[in-house]
């Protein structure tokens, strides 16, 4: 049996195990915490940054029931899977990127990351979409605008997401100091981004 059909038929099972989860499981203690986010909105919060309230916010919109609270972080988490998949195969090959999913969905943490909205349930996909557009603004030699404004917002949304969030933002720089070298620092769009960055985290500046 080759690889790809083992892959396959585990995300089937993984998918298939976070609906039915989803479906018949309580919250949670994690999972009930961030639902009152949602209840009680604010700038954030005394332990995390605010987004898991404000998704929760939406969700609760429609239906305060577990499924419902449930259906963001099953799309995130399919959203990562995917994207997760697409930057293997684009710089390993297909074999890498199959047993890429295969590590991921093994690990214990992701086992309720699947279905259960906690801080590392967007963190985690700002982590990936932030690899994927530090690569685009590498293959593009920085010249795009557009790229520099989805950093920062993407940075931004790390930084909603967890406080660890600051790291991603460290290690961002870092990437794009080794590549540019002295021209990073004259280069408009990192000060955009890193702008842009500085709003989206201002609810969190001011409420603490």
């Amino acid at each position: 049996m080759s690889l790809r059909i083992i892959t396959l038929c585990f995300l089937g099972l993984y998918s298939l195990l976070a609906l039915l989860h989803a479906w018949s499981l309580p919250f949670s203690a994690d999972e009930a915490h961030y639902a009152l986010y949602g209840t009680f909105l604010d700038w954030s919060y005394f332990d995390h940054p605010p987004i898991v309230g404000w998704l929760q916010s939406f969700a609760l919109l429609f239906s305060d029931s577990e499924f419902a609270l449930r259906v963001i972080p099953i799309i995130l988490s399919a959203v990562s899977l995917y994207l997760l998949f697409f930057l293997a195969k684009k710089d390993f090959g297909e074999k890498a990127a199959y047993l890429t999913l295969l590590l991921f969905i093994s690990a214990p943490i992701l086992q309720i990351l699947p279905f259960g909205m906690i801080p590392e349930t967007p963190l985690i996909l700002a982590g990936l979409l932030n690899i994927w557009i530090l690569k685009r603004i590498q293959e593009n030699e920085g010249q795009q605008f557009q790229d520099w404004i989805l950093l920062g917002f993407i940075l931004g949304a790390a930084g909603l997401s967890k406080y660890t969030g600051v790291t991603l933002a460290v290690s961002t720089f870092i990437v794009l100091l080794l590549h540019f070298k002295k021209q990073l620092f004259t280069n408009v769009g990192l000060y955009l981004a890193g702008t842009i960055a500085a709003v989206c985290i201002l609810p969190v500046l001011y409420w603490n």
